[in-house]
């Protein structure tokens, strides 16, 4: 019975040997990787291939083949079709009995010991549950290279051969010799300096403060002895300083200079005046170059250099705060005294009234109404004089009603300082536009610059010249933004979408001109919020910048057309100043890219060349400035 039943065990144990046999997955093709050398030196390249076999007895082999290089390691050449994140990969197939291999060559950044990996897919012609599987790996060591030799001795030691003692010596000699030859150099050039001419660059006063103007001169003086001199003078303001006037005849970008002759005995001096944009030290530079009758030989170049010390003190901005906050207040003063003389004159047209309906003859009752009218209208007239300026003879608007000699003269005063006014914007335009080719490289700059020259040429006109609180900067409108709820378009104050936003727990943000000249009235809107002037002239000022898309810049400028017409100032007339500082980026078409945009604006565009300081294109539309 035992050995029944060991038959028995033995049958049982060969039916499930001979299963698993049949079990076992015997691969389809042969892969390999392998590498030429896979022990390296630090910085050594390694070459690997992956190569696949397909065997005779089946048919094409599509294969996928990955290659994973361990990190410290990079990749400089491959025969791989596609890159991921530290793993490449190619597709191929693979003819009957074909082989095929791939080579890569990857370069250790690090010593250490490593293992590339590879991870292989294949199938047999278009049956993909044939698919196979396999993961091969491949250790590499980088080893650490041995140091190299290390010559301690100095780089003049191996050139020379001397010892550091001789060097030392021979340094100290060589600068002793080299400090004898400056003394005899210098003292040659002080005695040649007092026998040929004398320069100076002086300053009235070299210590002031913010929006003071700096007076500097720069002079020359030709001895007796000497034949006569021909001059170039050069000065140099500092960065942060911008030039309101000067005597010299031609500028470059910071630089001014001339160029004259100057008898013997005799001298001359040119003046510049500087004003400070910002506190702080600063140095004026200057240089003189000149030389003796035609022999261009004795030419001496001579720099100078000029400290300025500029304190903080009120700017304009402040200034303007200021006298901004008195000029409200006096109106409001004027505001309520003629309100009184408003209620009052209600009174006394009732009374008027009166008396008018009991005149029986009707010619009576017109010449009586007509000197009643009269007697009111020269009373308000009175009442609004109080507006004026001190000092300054005041032009108010016609008043309604009144006619004959005593209207005509009020509206040819007021025209009279609307075109003087007008007069005084297009000046400082085209001056701004100018002098861009030397100077402007921010917005700030040219704003600066184009307020001075608001000013100058307000002091020019005996009408404007005590006016010059009418310029105001960052002026805000009547228009609004509001950015929060992705409307950026001009809202007017008060009108429904504004309340809407206000409803909906928005506040729009006001919009600023950045130049405006005030009604000479100095009136304001009353919009229970803070004062908005009534302006007589809006200007914009848009500088291109080398970072601007057209499409943004475009954009940008429409924004400020609409700002200019829809801000409910009732502005007069509308300026927009355009300076193209990178034309060979783009340029602009005021008819193709803006259309309908411009209205009735003013446009001053102009494109600069600022390697050749040119204006290479400048254009004033409308045409009739």
């Amino acid at each position: 019975m035992k050995k029944i039943l060991f038959v028995f065990c033995l049958l049982i144990l060969s039916i499930i040997t001979a299963s698993a046999a049949e079990n076992i997955t015997i691969p389809s093709a042969s892969v390999e990787l392998h590498g030429e050398k896979t022990d390296v030196v630090l910085g050594e390249d390694i070459i690997l291939k992956l190569s696949a076999v397909k065997f005779i007895n089946k048919p094409v082999m599509t294969v996928q083949v990955i290659l994973i290089p361990p990190s410290g390691m990079s990749v400089t050449s491959s025969e791989f079709v596609n890159s991921g994140a530290g793993q490449f990969t190619s597709t191929y197939n693979i003819s009957t009995g074909d082989v095929r291999d791939i080579e890569v060559k990857i370069k250790t950044q690090q010593a250490g010991d490593f293992e590339v990996k590879a991870r292989v897919m294949y199938y047999f012609g278009n049956d993909k549950s044939t698919a196979e599987y396999l993961e091969l790996s491949l250790p590499i060591k980088v080893r650490t290279p041995p140091p190299t030799p290390v010559d301690v001795r100095t780089p003049i030691e191996k050139t020379t051969g001397l010892s550091k003692n001789t060097l030392i010596i021979l340094g100290i000699l060589a600068l002793l010799l080299i400090l004898i030859i400056y003394r005899s150099w210098k003292k040659s050039v002080q005695a040649e300096a007092l026998i040929s001419a004398s320069v100076q660059l002086y300053g009235e006063k070299t210590d002031v403060v913010m929006g003071e103007d700096i007076v500097l001169k720069l002079s020359a003086v030709n001895v007796i002895t000497k034949p006569a001199m021909t001059v170039q003078v050069i000065i140099i303001p500092p960065s942060g300083m911008s030039v309101t006037s000067s005597g010299f005849v031609t500028s470059g970008a910071g630089q001014y200079t001339t160029t004259y002759t100057v008898d013997p005995g005799a001298g001359k001096d040119l003046e510049v005046r500087i004003k400070p944009n910002q506190p702080g030290d600063f140095e004026v530079k200057g240089r003189v170059v000149y030389y003796f009758g035609k022999d261009k030989g004795t030419t001496k170049d001579q720099p100078l250099t000029l400290p300025v010390k500029v304190r903080p003190g009120e700017n304009e901005f402040e200034r303007a705060g200021r006298l901004g906050v008195a000029d409200v207040r006096s109106k409001h003063a004027v505001k309520n005294e003629v309100l009184d003389f408003q209620r009052l004159q209600k009174i006394k047209d009732a009374e008027t009234d009166i008396l008018i309906e009991q005149k029986q003859n009707e010619m009576d009752f017109e010449e009586a109404k007509q000197g009643i009218e009269a007697l009111r209208l020269l009373k308000q007239a009175k009442a609004e004089a109080k507006k004026g300026y001190a000092g300054v003879d005041r032009v108010v608007t016609v008043t309604p009603g009144m006619r004959g000699a005593d209207a005509d003269a009020q509206l040819r005063g007021l025209e009279q300082i609307d075109i003087e006014i007008n007069n005084a914007v297009k000046k400082s335009i085209k001056s701004t536009i100018e002098e861009a080719r030397f100077f402007f490289k921010d917005e700030s700059v040219i704003h600066g610059f184009f307020r001075n020259e608001l000013k100058k040429h307000f002091r020019e006109s005996a009408l404007l010249k005590d006016n010059e609180d009418l310029i105001l900067e960052e002026c805000k409108t009547k228009l609004c933004y509001q950015r929060e709820t992705g409307t950026d378009h001009g809202i007017p104050y008060g009108s429904p979408e504004y309340n809407d936003l206000r409803r909906r727990g928005y506040q729009p943000k006001s919009a600023y001109f950045d130049f405006a000249i005030w009604n000479p009235g100095k009136e304001v809107y009353d919009e229970g919020r803070e004062s908005v002037p009534k302006a007589l002239i809006g200007i914009e000022v848009k500088r291109q910048k080398e970072a601007d898309k057209k499409e943004d810049f475009i954009e940008a400028v429409v924004k400020d057309c609409k700002k200019l017409a829809d801000a409910g100032n009732e502005i007069r007339y509308k300026y927009l100043v355009i300076i193209m500082y990178y034309p060979d980026i783009f340029t602009i078409d005021l008819n193709n890219d803006f259309g309908s945009s411009i209205g009735d604006i003013n446009v001053a565009y102009c494109a600069i060349n600022k390697d050749a300081k040119q204006i290479s294109h400048q254009e004033y539309f409308p045409n009739n400035w």
